[in-house]
């Protein structure tokens, strides 16, 4: 819908008269109609949550044709008929028109509010009236199994490689591709679902989902939605919908943070309802995906098997039995189980087998993205899963990589995908040491070598010495591999308070606390709580701090989560979708027919109206704090007497679900919107990712 100032305008005045227009249009979204009549009552509605975003009821008072004989000719194609305006294969675009009574000569400003089927349609027939009742449903709906979507004949399977086979042997495997997760969906969309005019958001190149990760498998007698579900599950962050226009589209779900910004004037508010949704608060998220499966996995009860050649950059990995001439590109995976903390380098990755060394190639990380989460360590006790990434067929054509060529090796996963994030960020309301007593001192991730922790103090500190009871909050970047100190320096890097403090567990035997036992801090983002004993010289490990509040997030669409850095990143997400209250709003306005679902409004929740000042009484303003809530003293002319004024401030809103009447009553519309919160302020800019 164009954006122009006439249509803004339009909307800002409350006296209207409205108009509905209704175009009838084909299969493939053309017009060949129109439904004229007056709607009696009917209203539509918007859900961005919903799989079928678009829905709502109408009732329409048709125009009864009393020069004609027969009752068809009467209501002139008004019937239900294959031959009638109304029918299974039509669609209604539906417009919303108000007139303008400001130019001349008179012209209506149309609307548009989607694209619709028909469907339950009721025909109310006496001698006064002809009335159709139906409700409007989006095309989602012909997917869904409800109007047709069902897939019949065979079971659907959409490969995530891409096979090439000689001209001569058609049964000769050439070469293989991956398939661009957008490629797959264009097929499906086309070749599947049908679907003429379709959008789809590019996926960088860079994204770990921009290839199609898996195999996708749908049985006879799903949906075509199901296929969608299962694309969307990849697309963790992504919507896909009928736009205004009748047009599929899959895009990233908007956040509203650099949007534009859609003005609603307080005049058209009716009333106003704000919800708080503690329950919604999760400051530590849990991902628990895919247990992936392993192919190979060298028996690593002697260290011997499972070899670190720092020198050489170089993993070295043996078995006893491992055929090479079975590697299958993006299939086969090989299995470790790391026996020490290290933190690797590796270029290469050379394999034993039998105790000979059979084959050495390349070893990437996952997809070319840097996982700062888990593939510069490795985690002890740990199964990790190794897989062929690319290399070239042999000549037998049956799709196994050539091993006396170049292989290139992927450094995929743990067996178990899983991934922990907390809530790291002093300025969110949710950070989880935001509720220590005492003096509290955060250094963020600490750096170092071996077990010595250098913890550098924020900028927000002004620390010079520790007392007793000093508290201190640090996030590891490396297990300690035996008894470890820490070292504490100002927010400048430079001014050194304190060095080489032991730190010691939470326990008191026998009027001693032990050390900290190999092992006992995990680099896994985990913050820890530091406490000074000034009288013994040395930290006191704390436990957890118990306002913890863990969401987990495991099975279903979790399942599909196949490497770290996806858990890495649905942790992200989810761990910004929950460190705010999910605070709402509910707007009964005068009906504004710009706004979709997804737009960005802005709303005043400045509770404290500002006072009245007389602006020809003032003389001048003497300052103005915006620290303060731009509090601003002005000065007037009958005795210096000082006003305190508040200017307006807004809070942001992304629209989820909004109501558009359609009858003749004037009724409000119904809005409900979800506040949008700033990234850095919820969790910490290491999260500007998402």
């Amino acid at each position: 819908m164009q954006l122009t100032q006439n249509r803004i305008d339009m909307l800002s005045k409350n006296l209207r008269n409205q108009r509905i227009k209704i175009e009838l249009l084909d299969i493939y979204l053309k017009p060949i109609d129109s439904i004229e009549g007056v709607v009696i009552d009917g209203s539509l509605t918007a859900n961005a949550n919903s799989q079928i975003r678009r829905s709502g009821t109408m009732r329409i008072a048709i125009p009864i044709n009393r020069g004609k004989n027969s009752f068809l000719d009467i209501v002139d194609g008004y019937v239900i008929s294959p031959d009638g305006k109304i029918w299974i294969d039509k669609l209604l675009k539906i417009y919303v028109g108000i007139d303008n009574y400001f130019i001349s000569p008179m012209e209506t400003i149309w609307y548009k509010l989607g694209v619709f089927l028909i469907n339950q349609p009721t025909m109310t027939y006496d001698s006064e009236n002809y009335i159709i009742s139906f409700d409007c449903v989006d095309q989602m709906i012909k997917f869904t199994g409800k109007r047709q979507g069902q897939l019949t004949g065979q079971t659907v399977i959409i490969p995530n490689v891409e096979y090439t086979y000689d001209s001569e042997d058609p049964t000769k495997i050439v070469s293989q591709q991956k398939i661009v997760t957008t490629d797959a969906l264009r097929a499906v969309i086309q070749d599947i679902f049908n679907i003429s005019k379709f959008t789809i958001y590019p996926i960088s190149s860079t994204s770990s989902y921009y290839y199609l990760p898996y195999e996708i498998k749908v049985d006879v007698g799903s949906t075509c939605v199901n296929i969608l579900s299962q694309f969307m599950d990849i697309l963790s962050t992504w919507q896909a919908y009928f736009d205004l226009d009748g047009v599929f589209v899959i895009e990233p779900i908007p956040s509203g943070q650099n949007d534009v910004v859609y003005q609603l004037e307080k005049i058209q508010y009716n009333s106003i309802e704000q919800n708080y949704d503690f329950e919604n608060v999760k400051n530590q998220i849990v991902v628990y995906g895919r247990l992936n499966s392993i192919t190979y996995y060298t028996d690593n009860s002697s260290a011997t098997n499972v070899i670190y050649d720092e020198v050489n950059s170089k993993l070295i990995l043996k078995f006893d039995t491992l055929d090479i001439n079975t590697l299958l590109i993006g299939a086969t995976t090989i299995g470790f189980k790391s026996l020490n903390a290290y933190n690797p380098e590796f270029t290469t990755l050379e394999i034993y087998s039998g105790g000979s060394s059979v084959l050495s190639g390349s070893l990437k990380q996952f997809e070319g993205t840097t996982n700062s989460i888990d593939s510069d360590f490795l985690q002890p006790n740990e199964i990790y899963v190794l897989r062929v990434l690319d290399g070239t067929l042999n000549s037998s054509g049956d799709g196994y990589v050539d091993p006396t060529q170049t292989v290139t090796f992927e450094f995929y996963s743990k067996q178990q995908v899983a991934m922990t994030l907390v809530n790291d960020n002093l300025e969110s309301p949710f950070y989880i040491n935001n509720n220590i007593q005492g003096e509290n001192y955060y250094a963020g991730l600490s750096y170092g070598l071996g077990d010595n922790y250098k913890l550098t103090l924020n900028n927000q500190n002004t620390l010079t010495e520790l007392t007793n009871g000093t508290i201190i909050t640090f996030m590891a970047n490396q297990v300690n591999l035996e008894n470890c100190t820490a070292t504490i320096y100002q927010s400048n890097g430079n001014a050194l308070i304190e060095t080489g403090l032991p730190i010691v567990q939470n326990l008191f035997i026998s009027g001693i606390r032990p050390p900290i036992v190999q092992n006992k801090l995990g680099a896994d983002f985990t913050i820890y709580e530091l406490k000074y004993d000034s009288i013994n010289g040395y930290f006191i490990l704390l436990g957890k701090h118990p306002y913890v509040i863990t969401k987990v997030c495991n099975g279903g669409e979790y399942d599909n989560i196949y490497a770290d850095q996806l858990a890495y990143e649905r942790c992200l997400w989810e761990l910004f979708n929950h460190s705010n209250m999910n605070d709402t709003i509910n707007l009964d306005i005068i009906p504004n027919y710009l706004i979709d679902v997804n737009c960005r409004i802005p709303y005043d929740s400045n509770s404290a109206n500002p006072q009245d000042v007389y602006r020809n009484a003032v003389f001048y303003v003497q300052e103005t704090d915006p620290s303060n809530g731009n509090i601003q003293k002005f000065i007037t002319r009958d005795g210096l007497v000082f006003f305190n004024v508040r200017e307006e401030t807004y809070d942001y809103y992304i629209t989820k679900e909004i109501t558009y009447p359609l009858g003749a009553d004037n009724s409000a519309q119904r809005l409900n919107a979800i506040r949008i919160y700033d990234n850095d302020n919820l969790v910490g800019g290491i999260y500007d990712n998402i």
